[in-house]
């Protein structure tokens, strides 16, 4: 399996690239390469946001007159490659979708665009129905595997799973984890789920212990490979921020 970039060193060097253009007299644009001055009316500057930063990373510049021909052709306002950025639902940043096979886009049911920030924020609010409150609610969704797979479990993060988005945190990075020896990383390999029965005890097990800590806890897939697929048993950060506090 190929390795992943690392995605930290690329954000740093889309900021620094940004610095760069900022401190410039003048501004190329990133559609002919052009430069014109940063006086000039009507050109489009924007500043895009990466997967693990709250500060801007990058900077797209398009001259006045590719905008113009942009709207023309397209008749769409917004003249940057929509493969390459998207514009967050919630926040309305622009953010990449991707460095390299991995997507930092969390796309709704219904349609929506988020970042995974955004995205974090709402699998976090209280009245979530992916939250599971006691046993009764673990049971139903870890019956079996077909269960479990229709229960849904979100794809927050990108592949690499470098972290959770704002808002939640992984069960297994708490104190509370490691004391209950549940040292467990669940995973789909080629499609297919394994090992039926034991998948599903282990998950089960997890939630218990999460719940008895933090009162509701959710499935989620913390992380998405090429060929597997790892799940996270996740709780509200600010209620693990409290529980390791106390700790």
């Amino acid at each position: 399996m190929f390795s992943l970039p690392n995605i930290k060193a690329l954000s740093e060097r889309a900021a620094k690239a940004r610095e760069f253009v900022r401190k410039s007299k003048t501004l190329k644009c990133d559609a002919c390469n052009i430069e014109f001055p940063k006086a000039a009316e009507g050109r489009f500057v924007e500043e895009t946001f990466g997967p693990f930063n709250d500060k801007p990373e990058g900077l797209i510049v398009i001259c006045p007159a590719c905008a113009k021909a942009h709207e023309e052709r397209t008749g769409e306002m917004e003249p940057w490659d929509r493969d390459a950025y998207f514009r967050c639902e919630d926040c309305g940043k622009l953010h990449v979708t991707n460095y390299s096979w991995e997507i930092y886009r969390v796309v709704t049911e219904d349609g929506e665009e988020l970042c995974r920030s955004c995205a974090g924020e709402r699998a976090a609010k209280p009245e979530n129905p992916a939250w599971l409150h006691n046993s009764a609610e673990v049971e139903a969704v870890t019956a079996s595997v077909e269960t479990l797979q229709a229960y849904k479990p979100k794809h927050l993060t990108c592949i690499g799973g470098h972290e959770l988005p704002a808002g939640l945190v992984s069960f297994r990075e708490t104190p509370e984890f490691e004391a209950a020896g549940l040292n467990w990383f669940s995973k789909m390999e080629c499609g297919g789920w394994e090992g039926t029965g034991g998948l599903c005890a282990e998950v089960r097990e997890c939630c218990a212990a999460a719940l008895k800590h933090y009162k509701k806890c959710m499935i989620i897939v913390g992380e998405a490979g090429q060929f597997q697929v790892y799940l996270d048993i996740v709780v509200k950060a600010g209620d693990a921020r409290k529980r390791k506090a106390k700790a």
